[in-house]
């Protein structure tokens, strides 16, 4: 590598190196590459174990999934001769060094140990390790530290080499946070991640992370109280019983640490606890960090090498702790999937079918989602009706709940809304069919259906003598809409509805008219086929009158020609950018724009110097710092405050752009007067007794952590064409609003806890809320989502939502 370990910061090309090095060089590695990142940097990893192991690799991972597909055909003697695996994962935060650079020395000394007793836990325990999840904000990182590291080492914590650029290396290319992506699995990263992890489903997995600098070094049991309750009990007996070799190992070098606060393992998207329902042992390990190669801390000074050093050795325990847990933790995983049918028995919901023709393409991401956790969905068989809808032979899919991965799917689906302990240290709720806003139903009855998934039924689109009709609202429906607007086709949507053809279309249609196009209509007709055979639903009209059966009759609609339709104009879109947003907000606007719809999108720096004139949609999702108020007055020796962001936005929507504005962004047009938004006033605490100690636990338990809630549209709004009447939101903090009734686009429901926690009263402030509104202002608008449409990229419903305010923004 050219540096001393702890001497310098690792590229992950050189640590790839080094593992294909180790990997020539040992009979006890091998090295995999299992894909690629979104910046195509590599991802690896490598199994080591006992030379007699590693030669018959293949058929120890073959046995070791009989635990969780076939656990009856495996017996008890079986497991006596069965390895353990242990799953080591490095590096999913990219600017949390040490955890990446302690995977090369634990490869090396696995690799070259020759003490009997290593030999002996080599036999006995297959070691997957992954030393870098996360390239690409490794990499980042990586860049920033040497660049500014000086000849002597810095411990400054003022140093420049300690302060990252916005958006640091803590996150993906899109600025994901990949430790929240394992149960959405959005990320190439994630998606290539779990293909192995599902491919060996191990029975331990260490999670290694970094921490503010002033912490010392902390791993799981974490929090009792807080772990999901869809955990087996032994798997927390079988982690508290795991600390205690981690224990061991770390002090005999003399380190301090801690194990039962802050932490827990509730939410299944963190790479520790996603084992907890997978039947595996998860531990999570968060060294304080230096972050460069030297640091002040209120403990003294801290070097890279003494994290590095921590971190290794940890890992060495956790392998200490898969040793002498092997029989307990192969037993417990086959004794859990084994007790699959008790479960299914057990439980009021026997599987969930899905409506494949309401938004198939949100429909069938998330069956795809669900697929990459091992879960199999099969074809429903019979008509079913359930919830007051029927879904049809053929047309819906089926989650029999009996199957391997029942806890996982029953995790995914379900809508908890009582918790034992109401602290959490991420969300409470991620109801995945909530998430992606599909029609679907729970069952107390698996119905019949068959394995066979179905192919997309192939669209015959004729020729047109007048216009071509397709559907908005789903999931692909953006990306190919921007792929006809990429042609120059002229589109109209309809904002009421019409008939035409025989046949009746609601409001949020649109219309490819044949004689208003440059190309043409030979051209147009392949250009329509393309993009039906890719998914979109088009159909052929030879007249834009609408139906008339009779003199005196209801007009069925208006027609196609209908001064009420909106021109769409291909959105030309700039997100606010740089220190003053949050990264992950921004990359999730971002990543919904430019990859999952394939818009070309700027990152904007600057609001108040760049040439705006080149957007007609600018998304915010964060503050542009203070605004006029009432209360500034401003005198001789107190100016008024200015906002030079907030002047140039303010002629910019007048002239007709569309400011988008999500979370804190909408709070931001709140205080600018972009959108007449009042809070509603904050709840004092109870009244009555309470200890210095006990008030942070009390502060957390009012508010809301991220918890499903229903805002419900005003179906009349242009911006809710295309859309469903009600959408689940993931709502995240305490602010409420009022609005007038002329801005409200949705309000939360009269009663909108869909799943998660909600504060003892937060239900009622929460209730007619306005969720999303819209102002005009001259000849644009802006359009506020008081929560996150694009939250962590899988919450698909929101996005449809988004897709509304980015296209047709400026539609009423």
């Amino acid at each position: 590598m050219g540096h001393v370990l702890g001497g310098k910061h690792t590229r992950s090309d050189l640590m790839h190196a080094y593992f294909r090095a180790v990997d020539q060089a040992s009979d006890r590695v091998q090295t995999w590459q299992y894909g690629t990142s979104h910046d195509g940097r590599p991802l690896i990893f490598a199994a080591v174990s006992h030379p007699s192991n590693m030669a018959r690799i293949e058929e120890i991972r073959r046995a070791n999934m009989q635990l969780s597909e076939n656990p009856g055909s495996v017996s008890d003697a079986q497991l006596a001769r069965m390895p353990v695996v242990l799953w080591l994962g490095h590096g999913v935060h990219g600017n949390e060094p040490s955890a990446a650079e302690s995977a090369l020395l634990t490869l090396y000394t696995l690799a070259a140990t020759q003490s009997p007793q290593a030999e002996e836990r080599l036999r006995n325990v297959v070691i997957i390790i992954d030393p870098l999840y996360n390239p690409d904000g490794h990499d980042r990182f990586v860049h920033w530290v040497n660049t500014f590291r000086g000849a002597t080492p810095t411990a400054d914590p003022q140093h420049r080499e300690h302060s990252e650029a916005w958006p640091g290396g803590r996150t993906n290319y899109y600025f994901f946070d990949l430790n929240r992506d394992w149960l959405p699995a959005q990320q190439p990263e994630s998606q290539a991640r779990l293909s192995v992890y599902q491919n060996w489903r191990p029975q331990m997995k260490a999670d290694f992370h970094e921490m503010g600098g002033d912490n010392l070094f902390y791993f799981h049991p974490g929090i009792p109280t807080r772990n999901n309750p869809n955990t087996p009990d032994i798997l927390n007996e079988l982690t508290i019983a795991a600390s205690r070799p981690i224990a061991a190992a770390l002090d005999q070098i003399g380190s301090l640490y801690y194990t039962r606060e802050q932490f827990d393992d509730f939410y299944y998207g963190k790479g520790s606890s996603y084992p907890d329902i997978n039947g595996a042992v998860g531990i999570l390990f968060e060294q304080g960090s230096a972050r460069a190669l030297r640091r002040d801390t209120q403990n003294g000074e801290l070097t890279f090498a003494a994290t590095i050093k921590n971190q290794f050795t940890a890992a060495i325990g956790t392998l200490e702790a898969a040793f002498q847990l092997r029989p307990r933790l192969l037993k417990a995983q086959r004794d859990i999937y084994a007790s699959v049918p008790q479960f299914v028995a057990d439980s009021p919901v026997k599987a969930y079918v899905i409506d494949l023709e309401l938004h198939r393409g949100r429909a069938e991401a998330l069956l795809n989602t669900l697929a990459m956790h091992g879960v199999r969905s099969e074809i429903l068989s019979e008509d079913l009706t359930a919830g007051g809808h029927t879904y049809r032979a053929g047309r819906a899919a089926v989650l029999n709940l009996n199957q391997p991965q029942a806890r996982l799917l029953r995790s995914a689906m379900e809508r908890r809304t009582q918790f034992p302990d109401t602290g959490f240290y991420d969300v409470s709720a991620w109801t995945l069919p909530l998430a992606f806003n599909v029609r679907y139903a729970e069952l107390d009855r698996a119905p019949r259906s068959t394995a066979a998934r179905p192919n997309r039924t192939a669209v015959n689109v004729n020729e047109a003598k007048v216009a071509y009709v397709f559907p908005w609202g789903d999931a692909n429906t953006p990306r190919l809409t921007n792929e006809l607007a990429r042609q120059g086709l002229h589109m109209r949507l309809m904002t009421r509805p019409f008939s035409a053809g025989g046949r009746t279309f609601s409001a949020g249609h649109v219309v490819i008219p044949v004689a208003m196009q440059k190309v043409s209509s030979g051209e147009l007709l392949n250009i329509v086929r393309k993009s039906a055979a890719a998914g979109l639903a088009v159909s052929s009209l030879d007249t834009s009158l609408t139906n008339i059966s009779r003199i005196n009759a209801p007009i069925e609609g208006v027609d196609l020609g209908s001064p009420s339709a909106h021109v769409m104009q291909a959105p030309r879109v700039a997100v606010v950018s740089g220190s003053t947003q949050s990264s992950n907000a921004v990359g999730e606007a971002w990543h919904t724009l430019s990859w999952r719809w394939g818009l070309e999108t700027t990152l904007l720096d600057s609001v108040a110097t760049a040439d705006l004139s080149r957007y007609n949609v600018i998304v915010l999702t964060g503050s542009l710092g203070a605004v006029p108020s009432a209360a500034t007055t401003g005198t001789a020796t107190t100016p008024a405050v200015t906002n030079a962001s907030l002047e140039a936005l303010r002629p910019w929507i007048e002239r007709g752009g569309v400011l988008v504005t999500t979370g804190t962004g909408t709070d931001w047009a709140a205080a600018a007067g972009l959108l007449s938004l009042t809070a509603k006033p904050t709840p004092d605490a109870p009244a009555g007794e309470s200890t210095y100690a006990s008030r942070p636990e009390e502060a957390r338990a009012r508010t809301i952590p991220g918890t499903i809630l229903q805002a419900n549209f005003d179906v009349t709004h242009p911006l809710s064409l295309g859309l469903d009447p009600v959408l689940p939101v993931l709502r995240r903090g305490n602010t409420f609003y009022t609005a007038p009734a002329s801005q409200v686009v949705a309000r939360y429901a009269e009663s909108p806890l869909l799943a998660g926690y909600l504060p003892a009263g937060q239900d009622r402030r929460a209730a007619g809320s306005v969720a999303i509104a819209a102002s005009r202002r001259g000849r644009g608008a802006t359009v506020g989502f008081v929560d996150n449409p694009n939250f962590r990229g899988f919450w698909l419903g929101g996005s449809a939502a988004f897709a509304n305010a980015v296209y047709f923004g400026n539609a009423f």
